[in-house]
């Protein structure tokens, strides 16, 4: 028998698994641009990461701005290697100090610094200063500054973690400072990447991927950090000698042509309040202690009853979601269900009524909101749980308006109680989660396993898209 190709018969290919390809695409193109940070995608993200902050200057001059961050290192020999080298290549750059990190065993360093470089203020302690409320914030500027001793005020701060808000730009400006990001970063702080053998040559191509002319880039100094900083050091300055002058941040914005490229303020006040607050939520790691008191006593806890109430009343069956096709219909099919998943409702969700209504621990803990008793801490969490519920219902009339599935059933499904139910026992165990961790990553990784299980395994897809299989709730 002949092929459908061989007969002239197109194949199909099916749609789940062209939203796979679609998504691939897209991904691939978000890790090349994460990957080459070219110039025109860091401009737009400055303003959200640092408003004021000088992050490249526009020059025809071959010329690169050199920052180390965390200097100097606990290790005096690692920044004694760093300094001997930028001697010998007769290259200057700027070291943003930790106040930390100085000890009697490298305060010595810091003299060369100031003398051979410039130094620049990276605030007292290794911390993201966006967590850090104003006053705290001030504090450390003002820490750095008596832990510098007799040397000369600089002209350069960098916030730690690159993230700052408006006021802090303001104190920092206050304090005679210039803001200073950087638009190269090689991601020398992530230790799966920066400690394989090649990453010095990652470092090199990266830093050598389009005419990077004013380009500011950052390596650091701290811990196991160094060592790395001194290997990508040896590889890049030989590697461009003939390409670029590597220079301080003042000797790039002395040059005659150059003009500053500064993150513009593009928030007002209110806004900019919520946008840190979700900010704090997605930046803050988890923490690794927090998971199994978590897993006991929340997350099981929670899937008992949900798994209970919908057995029981015969809104939960085992049952295998299955699209029509086989073959890649249905790989794409399962690959395409959780990854959209995650994105839409968890993420979206758990920022809206997580992360935006609910204060974050750093808040609570640098002032920037009065600390709310225990009345009313419920009280918030309550109000966002009871949005959370009952929002439900709109947005699923809103699908089946939208959609152009004829048999679309969201809004009969969002609406019966035992669905409601069942989203107020998945929030009350999110809103708890993220209090106890004060990171989303933990609500919106939970969320979207529950609910793709409950696509793929437990009728949700058929009851989402086809006929509605309710029961009536019986009393429990």
């Amino acid at each position: 028998m002949r092929s459908a190709r061989q007969q002239g018969i197109r194949t199909r290919i099916p749609p789940w698994s062209k939203r796979i390809l679609a998504l691939g695409a897209v991904c691939i193109a978000i890790v090349a641009i994460l990957v080459t940070q070219p110039h025109w995608a860091v401009r737009p993200l400055a303003p959200f990461i640092c408003p004021s902050a000088i992050y490249a200057f526009e020059t025809d001059t071959p010329a690169i701005a050199l920052t180390i961050d965390d200097t100097p290192n606990a290790d005096p020999a690692i920044t004694t290697a760093i300094l001997d080298l930028l001697a010998a290549e007769h290259v200057r750059a700027t070291f943003f100090v930790i106040a930390d990190n100085i000890t009697p065993a490298n305060r010595p360093l810091l003299k060369r610094m100031a003398t051979e470089h410039e130094i620049g203020n990276h605030l007292a302690t290794d911390n993201r200063s966006i967590a850090l409320g104003s006053a705290a914030f001030a504090a450390e500027v003002e820490r750095f500054e008596v832990g510098l001793a007799n040397l000369s005020h600089p002209r350069w701060l960098r916030p730690g973690g690159g993230f700052c808000d408006r006021v802090m730009a303001e104190i920092a400006r206050d304090r005679g400072y210039e803001l200073a990001l950087a638009s190269v970063w090689p991601y020398d702080t992530f230790g799966l990447l920066s400690q394989r053998r090649w990453f010095p040559a990652f470092a090199t191509w990266q830093l050598g991927w389009g005419d990077r002319s004013g380009a500011i880039l950052v390596l650091h100094d701290g811990g196991k950090r160094g060592a790395q900083t001194l290997a990508v050091l040896k590889q890049v300055l030989a590697q461009f000698e003939d390409n670029y002058r590597f220079v301080t941040l003042s000797d790039l914005a002395a040059a005659s042509n150059s003009k500053v490229e500064v993150a513009t303020e593009p928030l007002p006040n209110w806004l900019e309040f919520y946008y840190r607050r979700l900010l704090l939520g997605v930046i803050t790691p988890p923490p690794s202690s927090a998971w199994r008191g978590l897993v006991l006593f929340v997350w099981l806890p929670a899937a008992g009853v949900w798994l209970w109430l919908g057995f029981r009343s015969g809104w939960l069956t085992v049952e295998l979601a299955i699209p029509r096709g086989r073959g890649l219909s249905s790989i794409g099919f399962f690959l395409w269900t959780p990854i959209r998943v995650f994105f839409v409702p968890s993420f979206a969700e758990e920022c809206l009524m997580r992360g935006l209504l609910l204060p974050s621990a750093a808040e609570l803990a640098n002032g920037a909101i009065a600390a709310p008793t225990a009345a009313q801490l419920f009280a918030q969490c309550l109000g966002s749980l009871a949005i959370y519920v009952f929002s439900h219902p709109l947005v699923g009339a809103l699908i089946d308006r939208l959609s152009r599935n004829p048999d679309s059933n969201y809004g009969a499904t969002f609406r019966q109680p035992v669905f409601l139910v069942s989203v107020a026992v998945l929030g009350s165990a999110s809103t708890v989660t993220f209090l106890e961790t004060h990171s989303l990553w933990p609500p919106v990784l939970i969320h979207a396993l529950v609910v793709s299980i409950w696509l793929l395994f437990l009728g949700g897809d058929r009851q989402l898209n086809g006929k509605p299989r309710f029961k009536q709730v019986r009393s429990i």
